[in-house]
C-alpha cells in the first residue's frame, strides 16, 4: 500500500483521518478506505474526509467525505 499522509481528529465522539488530497495524489478505493478506518489493523474512524483542490479559483478546497463502509456521505 502507497503511504498517504494524515491527520487523526475526534469530536463529539466521532473520529475522522483527515486526508490532504491536494498535494498528494490519491486513490481511494472501498478497499482501501475500509483498511483505513480499521480500528485493529489501521488508523480507525467513523469516516474519513478527503480535502481536494477546488475547481473554483475562490475557493481553497472542497471535501468529501466516506463512512467507514467505503460509501461516499453527504455530511458528517
Amino acid at each position: 500500500m502507497k503511504k498517504i499522509n494524515f491527520v487523526k481528529m475526534h469530536g463529539l465522539g466521532n473520529d475522522f483521518v483527515i486526508i490532504d488530497g491536494r498535494n498528494q495524489s490519491l486513490e481511494l478505493t472501498e478497499n482501501i478506505i475500509n483498511k483505513i478506518s480499521d480500528r485493529k489493523t489501521g488508523a480507525g474512524c467513523d469516516q474519513i474526509i478527503v480535502i481536494e483542490k477546488s475547481k473554483i479559483n475562490e475557493v481553497d478546497g472542497k471535501i468529501i467525505i466516506y463512512n467507514a463502509n467505503g460509501d461516499q456521505a453527504e455530511a458528517c
